[in-house]
């Protein structure tokens, strides 16, 4: 079908219309880019993801490219006064990443601040908030160490809690609790004195794994030191804890940090949240007898070993103060494996 002069002059002029329309969107929006305030979209500290909440590294990410991707020798854009060793590096072209060499300690309050003048890629000057405050807050636990064996926990277990910063006894006994499957009451903790610290720690050994690995997780030395201020500062921040009643056996608890203890001499500054610290309760102990039958109805066989065995270990001496009396009564001492005759603790005597 033929199209009219008039009709095909609109069509033309449409199309001429569209392709002004077209650069001038492309135009305005590149105008908007310019006109775009560099900013600091993102500030904050991170952890190293153990869990702990303590605090190793503070990011910043800004709104546009600060420096061109993968330059080693781009400057840092940032200083800091938290007064630790610390590196930076740029991770991409707008995010730069300050990392402490260890984790900032409890009641540790500093500041990253933007060098004067910051420019972008492009040689915009940064605007906006350009100071950030680092607050590594009250006493958070750390790592918890518990005496029990691979069985679980004893039902009167002592617990050793690590923590950032010296925490205030008397509010761990207040907020701190155990909190036991199966029962709906908290129980609460009793706090005991820095000596039963002294005396696990001691006990353990300097080569004992569960200690070292204690150490290690809270950020203490794997030795005690000698006695003096590095001692007390140590002992600061190890509090020695207990259930005020006994577990039940066989189930599963919680050591409870609670968000709010405070930071000893600083009743304002708390720990901020609560953690939990799960563990098994060891089993009923038991002491079980067996020996070698001819059917199930008969007497045991007089000529093989009879066993007792225990739930969990036993005292090596205690274990061995085990007696059979036969039934002229001869009373017979026990006797260990050869596999266990140098073990301080036996799970079974013949």
């Amino acid at each position: 079908m033929k199209m009219g002069w008039h009709a095909l002059a609109e069509r033309l002029a449409g199309k001429a219309k569209l392709a002004l329309i077209l650069p001038l969107s492309l135009a305005m929006a590149a105008t908007a880019t310019a006109d775009t305030v560099p900013q600091v979209t993102l500030a904050t500290p991170g952890s190293s993801g153990t869990g702990d909440g303590t605090i190793t590294r503070f990011t910043l990410r800004f709104s546009e490219d600060m420096v061109p991707l993968g330059d080693p020798r781009a400057a840092a854009p940032a200083t800091n006064d938290c007064k630790l060793p610390s590196t930076s590096r740029w991770v991409d072209t707008r995010t730069w990443v300050l990392e402490f060499d260890k984790p900032l300690p409890g009641g540790l309050r500093c500041h990253v601040e933007l060098r004067n003048g910051l420019k972008t890629a492009r040689g915009i000057t940064v605007a906006g908030n350009g100071r950030f405050a680092l607050d590594t807050g009250g006493p958070s636990a750390r790592a918890v160490l518990a005496g029990g064996s691979g069985d679980g926990i004893e039902e009167d277990q002592i617990f050793l809690v690590a923590t950032n910063v010296a925490a205030d006894r008397a509010s761990v006994a207040r907020f701190g609790y155990c909190a036991v499957d199966g029962i709906g009451e908290k129980i609460p903790l009793d706090v005991l004195p820095r000596e039963t610290a002294t005396e696990i720690l001691t006990g353990l050994g300097d080569n004992s794994w569960s200690r070292q690995s204690f150490a290690y997780d809270a950020g203490l030395p794997l030795r005690l030191p000698a006695a003096g201020a590095d001692r007390d500062a140590l002992l600061d921040r190890v509090v020695p804890v207990k259930c005020r009643r006994p577990l039940p056996p066989g189930r599963e608890m919680a050591l409870v940090w609670d968000a709010r203890i405070s930071q000893a001499g600083a009743p304002s500054r708390t720990a901020g949240r609560d953690q939990r610290f799960d563990h098994d309760v060891r089993s009923a102990f038991t002491a079980r007898m067996a020996c070698s039958r001819v059917n199930p109805q008969a007497g045991c066989n007089p000529v093989k070993d009879v066993t007792l065995s225990f739930a969990s270990p036993v005292a090596r001496d205690t274990a061995l103060a085990a007696t059979l009396t036969t039934a002229d009564g001869k009373r017979l001492s026990p006797k260990v494996a050869d596999s266990d005759k140098n073990d301080a603790y036996l799970t079974s005597v013949r």
